[in-house]
């Protein structure tokens, strides 16, 4: 239920949550009440970088390149990120 809710917030085009979605996609869910060791953290993971292709800005894109390698990537994960960043054009900031 949470991975959707974060894919909405992307639909939506709410803004403020921009910086809450990059720090669930890098595994700190704090912002949506989930436990770093939920069952579900990879899809919540995807769903935040979905999210992010919708709304996102260079500045966060950077931001996750920068720490790929601080965080354990699945392939799924790997995968969302790098058609994400193909397939959306992020606004400059």
């Amino acid at each position: 239920m949470k991975g959707r809710a974060l894919l909405a917030v992307g639909m939506l085009n709410a803004q403020q949550w921009r910086d809450r979605l990059v720090q669930v996609a890098l595994g700190d869910f704090t912002s949506i009440n989930a436990r770093k060791d939920d069952p579900e953290s990879s899809y919540l993971r995807q769903k935040a970088l979905e999210a992010l292709a919708e709304i996102g800005t260079m500045s966060e894109l950077q931001a996750l390149r920068s720490q790929r390698k601080s965080f354990d990537w699945t392939p799924g994960l790997i995968r969302a990120f790098y058609f994400r960043q193909r397939n959306h054009q992020y606004t400059r900031k």
